[in-house]
């Protein structure tokens, strides 16, 4: 609600605000409980309904499954990732190849763009590292090929690393491992710098722009 607040605050004073999209854990064994608090909280609130991102005509909301009997004041689409052939409808944010999701009629709606993905563990040598923004290249030109409505780009923020242990005590990093083995896009100190944040506005204005998706990578590469 605090982010919901300052949205508002900023647009009055004339300020460009990103809209806003829930992303909310649904699944047969706990229904639609989740999506109907956030309908509750937040989007019978009249301030609100210019805060969120609409498709086909209603707030968009994001779910990890899709029981039976959505509700009908969402378009409902579910997000997931590592799924090398998502159904209709079924958006991605993470895959090694970023395949299109299609909607009803064929079209292609959505597409991943990361930079940088796992098979199983960022810690495993099976992982895709940034590879000086080859791997992001090599996203980006897919989306420019397949021209999908929506691109969802992978990641922000990324730098709280999950340690999980396996049945050997070993340890396995599933998001952030290291600066190579990361998605986060995020501007640091040293390291890539900004590099990541100036690709990702460089590509999106070639793709606004209907251009030819630019080879944006390390000097060298």
């Amino acid at each position: 609600k605090a982010i919901l607040e300052v949205m508002l605050e900023m647009r009055k004073e004339g300020r460009k605000v990103p809209y806003m999209v829930f992303w909310s854990g649904a699944n047969e064994d706990i229904g639609w409980g989740v999506v109907d608090i956030t309908y509750e909280e937040f989007y019978k609130d009249e301030r609100y309904k210019d805060c969120w991102v609409y498709w086909e005509g209603k707030p968009l909301h994001l779910v990890t499954g899709i029981p039976a009997e959505h509700p009908k004041e969402f378009t409902i689409r579910k997000m997931g990732g590592l799924n090398p052939m998502p159904g209709v409808s079924e958006w991605s944010f993470l895959n090694i190849t970023n395949v299109p999701s299609r909607d009803e009629d064929g079209y292609v709606e959505q597409m991943c763009v990361c930079v940088a993905a796992q098979e199983t563990y960022m810690t495993e040598p099976t992982a895709h590292g940034r590879n000086h923004g080859i791997f992001f290249y090599e996203q980006w030109k897919r989306a420019f090929k397949f021209r999908p409505k929506v691109i969802t780009i992978t990641w922000w923020n990324e730098w709280t690393a999950q340690r999980f242990l396996d049945e050997f005590g070993n340890s396995r990093f599933v998001d952030n491992y290291n600066q190579e083995y990361s998605r986060d896009i995020e501007p640091m100190e040293g390291g890539h710098g900004d590099q990541y944040y100036l690709w990702m506005k460089q590509y999106i204005k070639a793709y606004r722009n209907l251009e030819e998706c630019p080879r944006l990578v390390e000097e060298g590469y």
